[in-house]
């Protein structure tokens, strides 16, 4: 997978730890707490564009690019709506996957069900959300994360195998239903 803006955020706290001497508790434990925080939200933002992007490119291929509808639904379905799609109380996506029909839904239920990289991706993909959502809205100052950055990271590398996976899924579920469009 290529270098994402999640991936120079870590690697810049990475440096920027190394250049902070280690008898310096305090300024380390405050750039260890602001890094897993901004990292909550740099991949929070991060899925966000690049989910709404997979979804429109998507709509694009199956409208015949009818420019008049991607753009209905981008500023309808997709714009400042994004945190709809999901139920992010919940560690899975069913929300999401039943916006697509029942028989999408049934589909990604097998297809979680033995696949567990794709589980654990959505699991990550909703804890960051969820944890984005908490941050954002009871108090980010006093908010507490006990993820460390690496653990941060390592739910964005597992979360990204959901968000890569989806454009394949989608094209499965349509070749194997005989079908053109999802309903």
């Amino acid at each position: 997978m290529k270098k994402t803006s999640v991936h120079t955020h870590f690697e810049e706290y990475k440096e920027l730890l190394k250049t902070i001497p280690i008898p310096e508790v305090s300024l380390r434990t405050s750039i260890f707490n602001n890094y897993r925080k901004s990292l909550i939200l740099v991949s929070a933002s991060y899925f966000e564009k690049n989910l709404n992007k997979k979804l429109l490119t998507l709509i694009s291929k199956r409208s015949k690019s009818s420019e008049i509808l991607q753009r209905f639904l981008e500023n309808q379905a997709l714009n400042r709506k994004y945190h709809t799609l999901f139920d992010w109380d919940k560690l899975n996506a069913n929300r999401f996957f039943k916006l697509f029909g029942n028989e999408f839904a049934s589909f990604m239920t097998r297809k979680i069900r033995n696949d567990e990289k794709l589980e654990k991706g959505i699991k990550s993909f909703m804890e960051i959300g969820q944890l984005r959502n908490s941050m954002l809205h009871d108090d980010y100052g006093s908010f507490q994360i006990e993820k460390n950055p690496e653990e941060v990271f390592t739910s964005f590398l597992e979360a990204q195998y959901f968000l890569h996976s989806l454009p394949i899924l989608f094209k499965e579920f349509l070749k194997h239903s005989g079908r053109s469009s999802l309903s």
